[in-house]
C-alpha cells in the first residue's frame, strides 16, 4: 500500500511541475503585455517590429518570466 501511495504522489508531483513549467501567456495576454511594453519604450527607436515579435512569442512562451534584453538595439525578448 506504501509503495502505491509514493507512485501516486510522485506522479502528482511530476504533473504539478510540468503545469507550472507551462506558465506562458495567451495570445491576447501576450500582445497586450507587449502593447505596454512598446509604450514604455516609445520615442525609442529600439523597439521596432523585430521587437514585438521577439517580445509576444517569449510572453507566450514564458509568461512573466520573460527577461528584457534593453541593451540590445532592437530590444529583444527571450525565456530564462
Amino acid at each position: 500500500m506504501a509503495r502505491k501511495t509514493r507512485w501516486v504522489l510522485a506522479l502528482l508531483v511530476v504533473a504539478a511541475a510540468a503545469v507550472v513549467g507551462c506558465s506562458g501567456f495567451s495570445d491576447d495576454q501576450a500582445t497586450a503585455r507587449c502593447n505596454q511594453e512598446q509604450t514604455a519604450h516609445a520615442g525609442g527607436a529600439c523597439f521596432d517590429h523585430s521587437t514585438m515579435i521577439s517580445c509576444t512569442t517569449a510572453f507566450k512562451d514564458c509568461g512573466d518570466s520573460a527577461v528584457i534584453n534593453e541593451t540590445a538595439c532592437p530590444i529583444t525578448y527571450s525565456c530564462p
